[in-house]
């Protein structure tokens, strides 16, 4: 229960957080966790490693004209994780 708690907690601030600086509400949804859990995808080292390519992305912007040729499907399921 401690773990769930903290979840509710963390989500109850983002959104608290988003709504006070003009945000859209982000909530969590059962099936995104339970296909995260199914394919091992919830480790810190794909987060930090996306996080690092969005990081040179935003200071070589012309690197990014690479994202632009993805297909828009491709290029939405990478901003969502």
């Amino acid at each position: 229960m401690n773990i769930i708690s903290g979840g509710m907690l963390a989500e109850a601030t983002k959104t608290i957080f988003g709504g006070l600086i003009g945000g859209m509400a982000h909530t969590t949804c059962s099936a995104n966790i339970g296909l995260a859990l199914a394919t091992g995808a919830t480790s810190r080292v794909i987060a930090y490693a996306a996080g690092g390519i969005y990081i040179v992305l935003a200071f070589f912007p012309k690197l990014s004209v690479m994202f632009s040729i993805m297909p828009k499907p491709v290029m939405g399921a990478t901003v969502i994780v």
